[in-house]
């Protein structure tokens, strides 16, 4: 199966041919947790396509904090896109030179991802403090 691999920490989109399983989604996507969840869609040419990103990849400690920006919304780390029919994943029918000009690579820094969280704790380089 045909994947777009965005490396938000390397700054580079790519190509890649893999079996399609989810621990291989979950190995170039989840660095952080492991876990994979979908961040956003884009159509492409009538085929919808998916982004999966790393479930908890703001929650890394390390700043400035890479990733990529997609429709103004930050992704830490890196993402996978595959294709979509129907809930089956397919190969992903993107661009990478299209892809190009849709993300934007981004680093941010710590009070950048604590205000985009904003959720009761706030993200220190050296641990997370809660703030009931």
């Amino acid at each position: 199966m045909r994947v777009i691999f965005i490396d938000g920490v390397n700054k580079k989109i790519e190509e890649l041919e893999i079996e399609g399983s989810l621990k291989e989604l979950q190995d170039l996507a989840a660095a952080q947790s492991g876990i994979i969840c979908i961040a956003n869609y884009i159509t492409y040419n009538g085929t919808e396509n998916i982004i999966y990103v790393d479930d908890e990849g703001l929650l890394g400690n390390t700043f400035p904090m890479k990733g990529f920006e997609y429709k103004g919304i930050f992704y830490a780390g890196n993402g996978v896109i595959v294709g979509s029919n129907h809930g089956d994943s397919i190969s992903s029918n993107l661009l990478v030179t299209d892809l190009n000009r849709m993300i934007d690579f981004v680093e941010k820094n710590e009070e950048e991802v604590t205000e985009m969280l904003n959720t009761g704790f706030k993200i220190f380089s050296d641990g997370i403090e809660l703030n009931y």
